[in-house]
């Protein structure tokens, strides 16, 4: 799993990008989580790009809420979550704390999401 943050320069717009299987029951991808969360912006609005998931279940979930709610009360937008990701996170009701975009739709092309 890897996880990349890109802040604004002068926003409160952060861009995060997920990548490989979201498995946080290994502790180096927990502290690798916790030390990524620690960059995002309380209150500013966060873009996920998820479209390089290969797998993404209960523990991708958890760790979109803690960033939907570092972001309040500004959003979280999602974007790429394909196949069964987009699947688990439609089940997991993940639409009421975030504004999930289409599955095959790209994060935003921005400074801050290059």
């Amino acid at each position: 799993m890897s996880i990349t943050v890109t802040l604004a320069p002068t926003a409160r717009v952060a861009m995060v990008r997920i990548k490989g299987d979201v498995d946080l029951l290994d502790p180096r991808d927990v502290n690798l989580a916790r030390r990524r969360l620690a960059f995002i912006p309380p209150a500013g609005t966060v873009h996920v790009d998820l479209s390089g998931v290969t797998f993404g279940g209960s523990a991708l979930v958890h760790y979109l809420a803690e960033l939907a709610r570092r972001a309040m009360p500004a959003a979280l937008h999602v974007y790429g979550a394909r196949g069964m990701t987009g699947t688990v996170l439609d089940m997991a009701r993940m639409g009421e704390v975030a504004v999930l975009h289409g599955r095959t739709e790209s994060a935003p092309h921005s400074p801050v999401c290059p």
